[in-house]
């Protein structure tokens, strides 16, 4: 089966909302984007479920510095059936400037999952880029 245009969207929409609730540093807006039993796995730890990463989001996004954007670039959505897909995409993390400034250029995967009609991260691996990675 294939997911629909409508999916496709819904699915970047909420993969890009992620990451604009962290620009904005809300916790809430963020969370909404997860489900329940959701994974966070990268270079800051692990965190399992929305009440580690609510407790973990704070330092995380300290650890960045006061102002900085989350741009999600690249999304590609691969389909696993039709309530769950994975989500390749690339991160940069940018600091205001002048000069604004890359803290972070990080590949993307993201597992999401259709519940109640609204698709959902289930797990986001960040993995940085580095000169040797593919």
């Amino acid at each position: 089966m294939t997911l629909s245009t409508e999916d496709r969207l819904d699915i970047v929409d909420v993969v890009t909302r992620a990451d604009a609730a962290a620009t904005a540093r809300n916790v809430e807006d963020y969370l909404a984007c997860f489900t329940d039993d959701a994974r966070l796995v990268g270079a800051k730890g692990e965190h399992n479920g929305k009440g580690q990463l609510r407790r973990s989001l704070g330092a995380i996004w300290a650890s960045e510095g006061a102002t900085t954007a989350h741009l999600s670039l690249n999304v590609v959505v691969d389909e696993v059936d039709n309530t769950k897909a994975v989500v390749r995409s690339i991160l940069l993390i940018v600091e205001s400037g002048p000069p604004v400034t890359l803290l972070g250029l990080s590949a993307i995967t993201q597992n999401v999952v259709k519940k109640g009609g609204h698709w959902r991260i289930e797990l986001r691996n960040v993995r940085e880029l580095t000169s040797t990675s593919h």
